[in-house]
């Protein structure tokens, strides 16, 4: 039995700032890469300010901010009880 991964499509600006150290050299945030939904739960890539790869699913923790949903290009969290969302660079 084969399972089914739904992946978000890549632009050119997200690849770069995956793949290029300097690409978000002062970004203040964390910077959504993609998301990956599949049967037994969703997962994200995200790279941390300092230019660290990070995956996450729902329930882990990027600094200060916990993951509490993940969907299509997009993951939600909530930082000091606030809501906030990440995007994939480019996709809006």
């Amino acid at each position: 039995m084969s399972q089914t991964t739904n992946t978000t499509p890549l632009s050119d600006e997200t690849i770069s700032s995956a793949t290029e150290l300097d690409a978000l050299p002062n970004a203040p945030r964390p910077v959504l890469l993609g998301t990956y939904l599949k049967p037994d739960g969703a997962s994200a890539l995200i790279r941390t300010p300092k230019g660290k790869l990070q995956q996450v699913k729902v329930g882990d923790r990027i600094g200060q901010a916990q993951i509490h949903a993940i969907e299509m290009g997009r993951v939600h969290m909530l930082l000091l009880n606030q809501p906030h969302a990440l995007t994939i660079p480019g996709k809006g």
